[in-house]
C-alpha cells in the first residue's frame, strides 16, 4: 500500500471515531447541555450516559469537562485519568486535567501535565499559551514551597536538603563598578545552565532564588548579609552553594571567583575556582569557573557531558549584557521590557539560543479559557482524538514523532521525551 493511501486511511478511521463517540443519545444530549452552560443538567446526563456505557471514554472525558466547569475538580480529575486510559494522548483530556489540577492549587501536577499536551499541539497560539501557563503555574508552586520553607525554618521544622543538590547564587559586585551590575544574575544563568548539563546533580533554578528574595523582601546584597550559608541552603532544598563575585581589577581586565559550599556546615569545598580576563571574555571565564567547581565538587564529567557544556552561548558581549539586563526586567515582571533585551540579544547574535528560548517563554499574548477551550476542540478536529495510536493499534503516518509503546503514561513528565512537534500556524478558528 501507498504511504500516502495508508494516511488517508488513518484519517478517516480517526474522523470515524470522533463520529461513532458521537452517536451515543447520552452523550449527545450531555454535550449539548455542556455548550448551553447548564452544567448541573449536563453531569446528571453524563452519569447516567456512564453507568450505561461504563468503557466509553468519550463520555468520561465529558463528564470531566462538566464537572471541571461545576467546580468539582476533585471528579473532573478522577474522570481525565479514567479517559486517558483509553486515549493516553487526547489532548482535551489533558488539557483539562491539567486546568482541573490548577484550581486545586495541586501546581506540580498541572505542571507536568501541561508539558505533555504542549508537545502535542499543532497548533502555535496554543503551544505558547501552555508555555506561558506552565511558566505561570511554576512560578505559584515556587513561592508557595518558598513559603512553607520560611514558615518551617521559623519552627525549626525544615528538612535537610539532598547533597546532591545545587544552587547558584546571584554572584556579587566586589568593586560596585556599574558596568559590572547587570552581568551578576546573567552568570548565574549561565553558570546554572553548566550544572543543569550534570546528570548526577540536581538543580536549583534560579528563578526559586528570585521567589526567595521577593518573599523576604531583600536585595541580593542584603540576603548575603542577612543569610549564612546554611539558612540559605535550606530555605533553596540545596545541599551545596555556589558562590561567587565579580571584581574589576583595571580598566582593562576584571577577575570572577567563586566557591562550592556544604550548605549543612557551611564549610568551602575544595580551593574555590578564579579566573581573570577582559569584559568580552567574561562567558570564556565562566567556563574555567565551571570546571574548576567540578573539580572542587570531587566529581568526574562524562566526554558527552564536557562536549555539552564546553560551547560558549554567545562570543558578543553585547548580546549577553542585553540578555542579563533581560532577566533583571522579567524578574521584575517588566516582560515588555524583557522581550525588547532578549530580541536585542538574538539581532546581535542570532544564534543565541538561551536568549531566543527567554524571549518565547515571556513574549506571549495570553488567551481566555473561552479562547482555549475553542482552540483544543478545533485542534482535535484536525489530528482525531488520539494523535498516536487509532483505535485498531495501526500506527498512522502522522504521528508527531512520539514513541510506540503500550506503555506510554501521560502523567509520566519522561514519556515525551525527545520527541517532535508538527506547528500549523496562521489566524485563529473563527468558528
Amino acid at each position: 500500500m501507498k504511504k500516502n493511501d495508508s494516511l488517508k486511511i488513518g484519517v478517516v478511521l480517526l474522523i470515524g471515531g470522533l463520529l461513532f463517540g458521537c452517536g451515543n443519545p447520552g452523550l449527545r444530549r450531555g454535550r449539548a447541555l455542556l455548550q448551553k452552560s447548564q452544567y448541573a443538567e449536563a453531569i446528571t446526563r453524563l452519569e447516567a450516559a456512564e453507568r450505561e456505557n461504563p468503557g466509553h471514554w468519550l463520555i468520561k472525558r465529558e463528564l470531566g469537562i462538566a464537572y471541571h466547569r461545576n467546580r468539582q475538580n476533585e471528579k473532573a480529575v478522577e474522570k481525565f485519568r479514567q479517559a486517558l486510559r483509553f486515549r493516553p494522548t487526547n489532548g482535551r483530556a489533558l488539557l483539562y486535567l491539567g486546568l482541573s489540577y490548577e484550581q486545586q492549587e495541586m501546581y506540580a501536577e498541572a505542571v507536568s501535565v501541561y508539558r505533555i499536551y504542549s508537545r502535542l499541539s499543532v497548533l502555535d497560539p496554543m503551544r505558547r499559551e501552555m508555555q506561558a501557563r506552565i511558566r505561570e503555574v511554576h512560578l505559584q508552586e515556587l513561592q508557595r514551597e518558598i513559603r512553607q520553607n520560611l514558615s518551617a525554618l521559623e519552627a525549626g521544622r525544615i528538612q535537610p536538603p539532598e547533597p546532591n543538590t545545587v544552587a547558584v547564587l546571584y554572584f556579587r559586585n566586589l568593586s560596585q563598578s556599574n558596568e559590572l551590575a547587570p552581568l551578576l544574575k546573567g552568570i548565574a544563568e549561565i553558570l546554572t545552565s553548566d550544572f543543569g548539563k550534570v546528570k548526577s546533580l540536581r538543580l536549583v533554578e534560579r528563578i526559586k532564588l528570585q521567589v526567595l528574595l521577593d518573599e523576604m523582601q531583600v536585595s541580593s546584597s542584603e540576603f548575603f548579609d542577612q543569610v549564612q550559608s546554611p539558612k540559605a541552603g535550606r530555605l533553596l532544598g540545596a545541599g551545596q552553594l555556589i558562590s561567587g563575585g565579580i571584581e574589576r581589577l583595571s580598566e582593562t581586565s576584571l577577575q570572577i571567583s567563586a566557591g562550592a559550599i556544604i550548605t549543612a556546615t557551611g564549610e568551602l569545598r575544595g580551593d574555590g575556582a578564579q579566573a581573570t580576563g577582559s569584559l568580552a571574555e567574561i562567558l570564556a571565564l565562566e567556563k574555567i569557573l565551571f570546571f574548576d567547581l567540578i573539580r572542587d565538587l570531587g566529581m568526574k564529567l562524562t566526554e558527552a557531558e564536557i562536549e555539552a557544556i564546553r560551547p560558549l552561548p554567545t562570543k558578543n558581549i553585547l548580546a549577553f549584557i542585553a540578555f542579563c539586563k533581560g532577566l533583571d526586567f522579567e524578574d521584575k515582571n517588566q516582560l515588555d521590557e524583557a522581550t525588547a533585551q532578549y530580541e536585542r540579544a538574538m539581532q546581535l547574535d542570532p544564534g543565541f539560543a538561551i536568549a531566543r528560548q527567554k524571549r518565547e517563554q515571556v513574549d506571549v499574548q495570553r488567551l481566555s479559557l473561552s479562547t482555549i477551550d475553542k482552540l483544543s476542540d478545533y485542534q482535535e478536529r484536525f489530528t482525531g482524538t488520539e494523535p498516536i495510536l487509532l483505535d485498531t493499534g495501526a500506527k498512522v503516518g502522522l504521528r508527531l514523532g512520539l514513541l510506540d509503546n503500550e506503555d506510554l503514561s501521560p502523567l509520566d513528565p519522561n514519556t515525551f521525551r525527545g520527541t517532535g512537534v508538527i506547528v500549523v500556524t496562521g489566524e485563529l478558528p473563527r468558528n
